[in-house]
């Protein structure tokens, strides 16, 4: 007789982050995303899940679709065994936010098919497993399609409609029809939230903001690399010079190929924030394009900066040679994220320095219409919700005719 796959949400079915996902077909057993819990310290709690996490390994894969802790954050853990599978520039992003956490990675991943990760196939027993490239706030974020003989299950991971590929041309691109859905949605229970500004609107806010000479500085998360792109765009259309930390050097420069890194990109520049052997070594990868605090001061410049101790000091003797007061601090990131003590008290420091704060940012997560226009595509018989805080009103979305999407 005919059965069906099962779809089995073992966490992040009614709240957002630490996503781990159970599908079961005749023959198979596999994972989607193995995260942690949003702000969770390291070391992350982690479930009691047989087969998975303890015991014997009873799970054919760990399917990962992009690096943010809330869906990578429990990799470690997984039984020695069990392959886990990402794209290539998935781990190698996800080895660097690691290696600065300075937790070693203890597996060697699967990597879906460098050269070509959007919609190159591989098959787990009886499951076939189709990438498809999509756009979050994380590089290289896929979605995935998994088929047996019978059915087919559409896996959204994180989206969103607003950055800077073609949402349209990624509908166009997945299947009219599917048996089930599981699908995102993180910002169903945000107030207030219209449409999202696309990337290239808040560019143009970045713009304005850099006009004039006085130094302006970014906070925003260094795996973001859309808005880095953003924030490069700007600098260069407002005649400034960006410099990143070694950090964020090392991101953009694994990212690659027509994403802003040093050395090719002639107009971004590696500042030394820490000090000691470590950063030392660090820095010697990029020696031909450093900049030092004296030559940065000469420069019309904007700035990727970080709320840690290391850049208070920076930013302490930076002011001891030019005047900040009138400079600008983008504030480029969640907003909730302000109200925690370490990002309030960052951001009184800078204050305390004469710079002013203003928020430029956009989500990296699928307004309503994003949600509805997927949905109205696939055509599921199921929803199921995954990532939100509003299952509900999620699985509700089902009804909408083709026709009514604008």
């Amino acid at each position: 007789g005919r059965t069906i796959m099962v779809v089995n949400v073992l966490r992040g079915g009614d709240q957002i982050g630490g996503s781990i996902i159970e599908v079961i077909s005749d023959h198979a057993k596999i994972i989607l995303d193995a995260g942690q819990n949003l702000e969770e310290k390291a070391p992350p709690e982690v479930p009691e899940i047989e087969g998975l996490f303890k015991g014997t390994p009873s799970y054919d894969a760990v399917i990962i679709s992009h690096y943010h802790a809330d869906h990578t954050g429990l990799l470690n853990n997984v039984l020695p065994g069990i392959p886990i599978y990402m794209s290539d520039k998935t781990f190698q992003l996800y080895r660097i936010s690691m290696e600065r956490a300075q937790i070693s990675v203890c597996f060697q991943p699967v990597l879906f098919n460098k050269e070509l990760s959007d919609r190159a196939s591989f098959q787990i027993k009886d499951l076939k497993i189709t990438p498809y490239l999509c756009d979050h706030s994380a590089f290289d974020s896929h979605m995935f399609l998994l088929e047996d003989q019978k059915e087919k299950i559409l896996y959204t991971g994180d989206f969103r409609s607003n950055g800077r590929k073609s949402f349209p041309a990624l509908i166009a691109r997945l299947p009219s029809k599917v048996d089930k859905l599981i699908i995102e949605g993180t910002t169903l229970t945000r107030k207030n939230v219209k449409d999202h500004q696309t990337e290239q609107e808040i560019q143009k806010e970045f713009e304005e903001t850099m006009q004039g000479s006085r130094p302006v500085f970014i906070l925003t998360s260094s795996m973001n690399i859309d808005r880095i792109v953003t924030i490069y765009k700007a600098a260069i259309k407002t005649g400034r010079l960006l410099a990143v930390d070694s950090y964020l050097a090392d991101i953009l420069t694994a990212a690659g190929g027509n994403i802003p890194h040093p050395g090719p990109f002639k107009n971004l520049k590696v500042y030394q924030m820490g000090s000691g052997e470590e950063e030392h070594r660090r820095l010697m990868e990029y020696k031909k394009n450093c900049i030092s605090r004296a030559a940065l001061i000469q420069k019309k410049f904007a700035m990727c900066i970080r709320s840690s101790r290391l850049m208070k000091n920076y930013l302490r003797k930076l002011a001891g040679l030019m005047d900040l007061n009138g400079s600008t601090l983008i504030y480029s990131l969640w907003k909730v994220y302000q109200s925690q003590p370490v990002m309030k008290e960052f951001l009184e420091f800078c204050e305390s320095l004469g710079i002013q704060i203003r928020t430029i940012h956009t989500s990296g997560h699928a307004d309503r219409s994003a949600l509805k226009a997927i949905i109205a595509h696939v055509q599921p018989d199921e929803i199921i919700p995954v990532h939100t805080l509003d299952p509900k009103s999620l699985k509700n979305m089902k009804s909408f005719p083709k026709e009514s999407i604008d």
